[in-house]
């Protein structure tokens, strides 16, 4: 009575190396798991700031301090468990997917005159009508640069002849990747982007913030001005 033989002591240690293994086992998946909830939190916070934010991101930190980081100045987001995020993602820019390019001034659809399909065909606005030479499919070429193309004939939007001048005209050419058929979109918030050529820095532009049908698409040096600010829908 009272006493533990040699088989009960042996019993007894292997059930404690067993718990003290899924003790330390469990630990490290409390660890991984806490890891993986800190960047998903983080990840909604930074899409909840893009989302909301207007223009910029604000970061707070547990010191009390923040820093403001404007949104047109970030590419992407990464994280050191190997998770990345890019802002147009998150702010509803996708690559491979087609969109109407609405301007804010008039709430014209950027259109290729004449559902024309050869080189050289006019770039204008024109009432929205959700036609095929209304639709653009964009295409991330890296960078933060897309191509636009035009959904009816598989031609880019680019400005002629690689222009660097205000006024210079937006028409659609083959595919080539020059660029001057690379445009950034940066988010200017209310959903609204600046869209910009690679070549010249200068803004997709209605000439004159012109509000009528047919009114011409140009390059011009970026001003925020309504008739340089789009949405995509």
């Amino acid at each position: 009575m009272g006493h533990t033989n040699g088989t009960d002591a042996f019993q007894g240690e292997k059930y404690k190396m067993t718990w003290d293994k899924l003790r330390t086992f469990g630990g490290k998946r409390m660890k991984k798991h806490f890891l993986l909830t800190v960047i998903c939190c983080f990840t909604v916070l930074v899409f909840s700031s893009l989302l909301f934010a207007e223009d910029a991101m604000i970061i707070r930190f547990k010191n009390g301090q923040t820093q403001t980081i404007r949104l047109e100045t970030v590419q992407g987001i990464e994280f050191s468990g190997g998770v990345s995020i890019g802002t147009g993602g998150m702010l509803g820019l996708v690559s491979g997917k087609t969109y109407e390019i609405v301007a804010k001034h008039s709430g014209k659809c950027l259109d290729v005159a004449g559902i024309a399909t050869h080189n050289g065909a006019n770039i204008h606005q024109w009432e929205c009508h959700g036609g095929p030479n209304q639709r653009w499919l964009l295409t991330d070429k890296g960078g933060g640069f897309y191509t636009v193309m035009a959904q009816h004939s598989n031609k880019c939007m680019d400005v002629e002849g690689i222009g660097n001048e205000n006024g210079k005209n937006i028409s659609q050419y083959d595919c080539h990747g020059g660029p001057n058929q690379l445009w950034m979109f940066a988010p200017q918030g209310g959903g609204y982007w600046r869209i910009t050529a690679k070549h010249s820095n200068k803004c997709l532009d209605v000439a004159a913030g012109g509000k009528g049908d047919g009114d011409n698409i140009q390059q011009w040096d970026c001003h925020g001005g309504d008739n340089q600010l789009w949405l995509l829908k």
